[in-house]
């Protein structure tokens, strides 16, 4: 794992206090919080170590310090800080209130300089320059602490005590004393390699060779032993400083197998946990092993001769430190798909990275990662900036323990660290909401955060996560549980530190992204380009040490491949998509970012660890779950497991079997699986995933993923081959064992039944509606226009429904039968009530609809062959004549309008349907009436001889015309098909609908092929393709196809015909396709769709007299409208230009252009101006129901839509739509964005539409 956290100085400098670079001239800095003298540049100050911002004078230290010696007990009562002492008792009063919760008294240094000055100064010319100046200004500060082994007791259960600090002058001199030791035993520039877990004695041997000119080399302490071989050979090693345990296990293996002899020394870190006695027996034993041509030295030798070295001028070393040029250590990779690679690290890089580094003082941090990847940076930048750093006790187990000791002003972490607080987080709360169950989940939420809060302390100014993709739902608690805390998700590289931050590419960093075709990605794609992430920095490594082959295929032109496919956002903000290598396509063509899939469901509490694996030759993913231990516990698991344990002790078996015969007890539990296939199931629904992207079995095992079994790397990624490989067997009987019918598949869900009277079904039902969709069971009667859509429901609820009415009345209603808005409550009500066969019903209702083979409708015979593509010609003299469809619409009719307005557009021909027979100039005047009485658009009559209306029927082949010389002329005829043409209702079904809007689809493709040349073709859509839309949109959004059988009728035919339209893409059609949202009325008139809804409502306050107080109404009153006038413009313009329909390349996307305004318009401002044009009546939205409900006239402009405000108003956006591509295309042309809707234009429109209701 990369250092990520190089680049965060900027974050941390905006939370914490900073000082400006000292002038040169004497000025007042600080002042004394004991008597409020103000300090003169550069004079002493006493710093408290604890407390932020307190600074004291010479007197007021000795004041503070004199009444602590004369409270002793004041940590047992804190109250006497600060209280006024009586004349009797002697005591002095204390100068100040300390504000840290540390024990008191706390300690003091002498500070000459602000924090932000000594760190700028003490920046020098070599890595050695810039830490010797800091350890010279911070000598009396605490530098390395770690926990005191005490006797256990109930103060102490684990035999761990306080943290004891050693100051920087202490650690300094034992710096100079290892330092000294090395250079008798080996040559300047020679490689020490340091191997162990985190502990003083490894900051104590880096640092010495960084005095000494000796390149570190640092490896993980649980590295195995052919990597360990593999970093010696390639590094050439001389010098290991290494534990004992792993002294004679591994560096006695390589040397006995003679896979390495460079080793001159051995430096041997005593097991303080251990007898001297036994410690001296395994020292004996590691120098018989290990040749004689090897040094063996215990660290405590080192000391004793570094110090006799040392004390003598004569003999002692001088500091002999790398150069800006030369090599200051070499970084490992965690060698997850091969041989570890050794990332060169030159003394300028790593000075860089250092002396950047601020914080604030008094400041304390927390080693706990290993110190082989980014801890060992972080922590250099801790020592330069005069931080105190404290050392992990060795187990994660105690992890909470330290930080609750350390209280680390700064917390990183990678992923699995975060998701097992999260964890802790999901289990505490689902206890206390046991234990609480009348309190609201609100008020758990709050009382389990705040516990949460405090496992990392009560100073925490900085969070930073990295190293892999943390999941969506765990940064959301994160901001939840530390809301006043910058929380950083960084990124970065051993090769290259500090890329970006929270997305965004730090400045110092060069970027651009390259093409990786094989997975479609290209740098030309639209709207965003996506690729492969290459980067280029003045503190980048220069390559790979000793291996000339590696750095050829990483670094190009001094460009890196960070081998992470990306999406560019923003100018310099890029998304991960995934790593390259671990990427992957599915047998449908589907890709797969397995890691992304991974920390969706890793959010889940009952989930230790999951792998995802999906086989190329297979059209679904797969998936091992290792499960929480609670999971285990509350299936009565455990015990079970444990007597595997029991029972295996005197036998032979292997360690495989065992996991085995365990992983077969999990999985032969059914309720544990069904409990799994439900969570996984659950949570794809929540976050709106791909179909394929759901893993379809699931195999269940206990094994922990270690960097002992090598199943996780040394930076905590997962080490994905050798976790196949593990568990190949496993994945290879998933595969085998799906069927359709198979109990553990992921999406079964198994509902019991129950028997109840059937005269008990209806009253249950109503009920259920009553309850849960807040309507009176009595007035379902009245409800014969609306839907379960309409009036509330959502899809759980449809299911919760669909349940009941299987349960109760053994009736099958599929949820997306009650959810589909042709089916009312009425239909509903009447099957409960009739106990009619479900099938009878369904197939009265809807047909059953493979929708897979709807979304294949384009037959393979519509395609381009070798024919010539067409393209929009420019700067011609010669105009281009236009098919379009749809023309006799509201939209059309703009349409129509717009292209009568270009000069390059010759001839249009228009399809119109016409009942009777049919006559060229009466249907031209029709258009031409349709435009200028109707919508009252400008236009000569003249130009009406330039539209050439078509008879025909979207609904026929071949579009209706004669025949198939006919449709071919029409082919040879034009230029440019814009198919706009739809049937526009929300309420009849799918089945009524295919023919106009889905076969038209096809048919117009057809007509494109059908000529000499391929014809471009502009579609028009709509924003209902994302019915259920669960986050932000933008053009490069795919609408899921997951719910379609949810959607209306009228959205569920404009989605097919979408993936009709990529299928036509996909085989080399130009296209371009519009999603228009609600049309609003023409800015100019005020003139509006007859049958829009935002129309009804707007129309409907008119009647109605009354508006709601928006104060008063929970949730809706927000509108998106864009005017027709720009909406027409737009796609004409857009249309009439090549670029919409030239691909630069086979995988370019489909262009795609969102005709919607980012503006929204809300109730509050309707209102206010509908005020101007007429009295209305502000009234509490109760009251405003209750109004809405009095209206018995059914030709009131209110009463189809009264039951829409049954629960709140209509027009509630949770999320927003946004088109930067269809901006940016625009502005190419000259064009703007959609503007603002004017108050103007709400006006014209409540005018217009009051006078229709004068003249109704």
């Amino acid at each position: 794992m990369s250092s990520l956290l190089d680049s965060i100085k900027a974050k941390i400098s905006k939370l914490t206090p900073t000082e400006a670079p000292a002038p040169k001239t004497l000025q007042v800095m600080f002042m004394c919080n004991g008597c409020s003298y103000n300090f003169k540049h550069g004079e002493p100050r006493y710093v408290c170590t604890e407390c932020a911002g307190i600074d004291l004078c010479k007197k007021c230290y000795k004041r503070d310090q004199k009444y602590f010696q004369q409270h002793p007990n004041i940590n047992q009562d804190r109250e006497l800080v600060g209280q006024e002492p009586t004349d009797s008792s002697g005591h002095l009063q204390p100068p100040l209130l300390h504000t840290d919760s540390a024990p008191l008294p706390h300690s003091f240094t002498l500070e000459t300089k602000a924090q932000r000055e000594m760190t700028n100064d003490n920046v020098g010319k070599t890595t050695y320059d810039s830490m010797r100046h800091s350890f010279r200004d911070n000598k009396k500060r605490q530098c390395i602490g770690v926990r005191e082994k005490v006797e256990i007791s109930e103060k102490y259960p684990n035999g761990l005590g306080e943290y004891k600090w050693m100051l920087f002058e202490q650690f300094e001199e034992l710096v100079e004393y290892f330092g000294q030791a090395l250079r008798e035993f080996v040559q300047r520039r020679s490689f020490v390699s340091i191997c162990a877990n985190n502990r003083t004695e490894w900051y104590v041997a880096d640092i010495a060779c960084m005095f000494y000119g000796l390149p570190v080399v640092p490896m993980h302490h649980q590295v195995n032993s052919d990597a360990m071989g593999e970093i010696l050979s390639n590094s050439e090693t001389r010098v290991i400083v290494s534990s004992i345990d792993i002294c004679a296990s591994k560096v006695v293996e390589l040397i006995d197998s003679k896979r390495y002899d460079g080793l001159k020394l051995v430096v041997v870190l005593e097991d303080t946990s251990n007898t001297k006695q036994y410690n001296q027996q395994r020292l004996d034993s590691l120098r018989q092993s290990l040749p004689s041509t090897i040094e063996i030295k215990t660290y405590a030798e080192m000391l004793t001769i570094g110090k006799k070295l040392f004390s003598s001028s004569k003999t002692a070393h001088k500091h002999d430190p790398m150069q800006p040029e030369e090599i200051i250590s070499l970084v490992y990779t965690s060698g997850s798909t091969g041989v570890p690679k050794g990332v060169i690290t030159l003394d300028k890089e790593w000075n860089a990275q250092i002396s950047e580094s601020y914080m604030s003082y008094p400041s304390s941090s927390i080693s706990y990662l290993t110190l082989s990847h980014s801890q060992r940076r972080f922590d250099h930048k801790k020592l330069y900036v005069g931080t105190r750093i404290g050392i992990f006790s060795g187990t994660m187990d105690l992890l909470f323990d330290d930080i609750q000791k350390i209280r680390p002003s700064i917390f990183w972490g990678v992923p699995r660290v975060w998701n097992l607080i999260y964890s802790l987080y999901q289990n505490e709360l689902d206890q206390f909401i046991k234990l609480n169950p009348s309190s609201s989940k609100e008020y758990c939420e709050e009382k389990c955060l705040k516990k949460i809060k405090n496992v990392l302390g009560d100073r925490l100014e900085a969070i930073v996560t990295g190293g892999a993709p943390t999941s969506e739902e765990v940064l959301k608690f994160m901001k939840n549980c530390w809301p006043g805390v910058g929380i950083s998700n960084s990124y970065g590289l051993s090769e290259v530190i500090g890329i970006f931050i929270d997305g965004y590419i730090q400045h110092d960093i060069e970027f651009r992204i390259d093409p990786v075709p094989e997975f479609g990605y290209y740098p030309t794609d639209l709207p965003n380009p996506r690729g492969e992430l290459l980067v280029k920095s003045k503190t980048m490594t220069t390559g790979y040490y000793n291996n000339p082959q590696l750095t050829a295929e990483s670094f190009q032109d001094g460009w890196f491949k960070t081998g992470d496919i990306v999406e560019q956002i923003g100018s310099r903000k890029v998304k991960i998509i995934d790593r390259k290598k671990h990427a992957f396509k599915l047998s449908n063509g589907e890709f797969v970012a397995p890691e992304l899939i991974e920390n969706i469901f890793m959010g889940s509490n009952l989930i230790e660890q999951i792998l995802i694996y999906g086989d190329a030759m297979k059209t679904f993913l797969v998936a091992i779950i290792i499960p929480r231990k609670h999971v285990l516990d509350e299936f009565g698991l455990s015990s079970l497991l444990d007597a595997v344990n029991s029972n295996n002790n005197n036998n032979d078996q292997t360690e495989e079997s065992i996991r085995i015969e365990k992983a077969n007890i999990l999985n032969q539990n059914k309720p544990l699986l069904q409990k799994l296939s439900s969570e996984i199931f659950n949570i794809s629904l929540k976050k709106k995933m791909a179909n394929y992207e759901i893993p379809k079995m699931l195999r269940l095992d206990l094994t922990k993923w270690t960097t002992d079994n090598e199943l996780i790397t040394g930076s905590g990624k997962f080490c994905r081959g050798k976790l196949y490989k593990y568990y190949k067997n496993d994945i290879d009987n998933m595969y085998n064992d799906l069927s359709i019918n198979n109990n553990n598949n992921i999406q079964q869900q198994q509902i019991s039944t129950t028997n109840n009277n059937e005269e008990n079904i209806n009253s249950t039902l109503m009920d259920y509606l009553k309850n849960t969709l807040q309507i009176d069971s009595a007035n379902v009667g009245n409800l014969n226009d609306f839907s379960f859509t309409q009036l509330g429901g959502d899809s759980l609820s449809a299911i919760r429904l669909s349940n009941l009415l299987k349960d109760k009345a053994n009736i099958n209603i599929a949820p997306s039968i009650i959810l589909n808005n042709n089916n009312n409550l009425t239909n509903l009500s009447n099957l409960i009530n009739n106990n009619n066969n479900c099938q009878d019903y369904n197939d009265s209702v809807m047909e059953s609809i493979n929708w897979n083979q709807e979304f294949m409708s384009l037959d393979k015979s519509i395609d381009i062959g070798d024919k010539k593509i067409g393209e929009i010609p420019v700067d011609s003299p010669i105009p281009i004549d236009v098919f379009l469809t749809g023309a006799t619409g509201f939209l059309g009719s703009f349409i129509l309008h717009q292209l009568l307005g270009q000069e390059n557009v010759g001839r249009i021909y228009c399809l119109v349907r016409s009942k009777d027979s049919f006559n060229l100039k009466e249907q031209q005047d029709k258009l031409y009436s349709l435009m200028t009485e109707k919508y009252k658009l400008k236009l000569d009559q003249t130009e009406m001889e330039r539209v050439v209306p078509i008879n025909g029927d979207l609904s026929l082949t071949l579009l209706g015309l004669r025949d198939q010389e006919s449709f071919k002329e029409l082919a040879n005829s034009v230029d440019l098909i814009i198919h706009n043409g739809a049937t526009v209702n929300m309420v009849i079904p799918y089945a009524n609908l295919r023919a106009t809007n889905v076969g038209a689809t096809c048919e117009i493709f057809k007509l494109a092929a059908a000529g000499e040349k391929i014809k471009p073709v502009s579609f028009i859509s709509t924003m209902g393709v994302f019915a259920y839309q669960d986050k932000d949109i933008q053009e490069s959004d795919v609408p899921p196809t997951d719910h379609i059988g949810q959607m209306t009728g009228y959205s569920q035919s404009k989605l097919v015909a979408e993936q009709i339209v990529r299928y036509a893409y996909k085989r080399g059609f130009p296209v371009c396709m519009f999603r228009p949202a609600t049309i609003y009325c023409d800015s100019t008139s005020g003139i509006d769709n007859d049958h829009d809804f935002v129309r009804m409502i707007f129309k409907g306050l008119i009647e109605l007299g009354a508006c709601p107080d928006i104060n008063t109404i929970h949730a809706g009153g927000v509108f998106n409208l864009s005017p027709v006038d720009w909406v027409s413009q737009s796609i004409v313009n857009l249309s009439l230009t090549n670029q919409s329909y030239t691909r630069k390349h086979h995988h370019a996307p489909i262009p795609i252009y969102h005709m919607i305004n980012e503006e929204h318009v809300k109730l509050e401002r309707v209102t206010r101006i509908l005020s101007t044009v007429q009295p209305m009546q502000e009234v509490p939205f109760q009251q405003f129901q209750q109004l809405v409900g009095q209206v018995q006239d059914h030709n009131h402009a209110i009463y189809p839509i009264r039951s829409v405000f049954k629960n709140n108003f209509p027009g509630h956006y949770r999320f927003n739509y946004y088109c930067p591509f269809t901006t940016k295309q625009l502005f190419s042309l000259g064009l703007d964005k959609c503007p603002k809707v004017s108050n103007k234009t709400i006006e014209l429109n409540l005018i217009y539409l009051k006078n229709q209701l004068k003249n109704n």
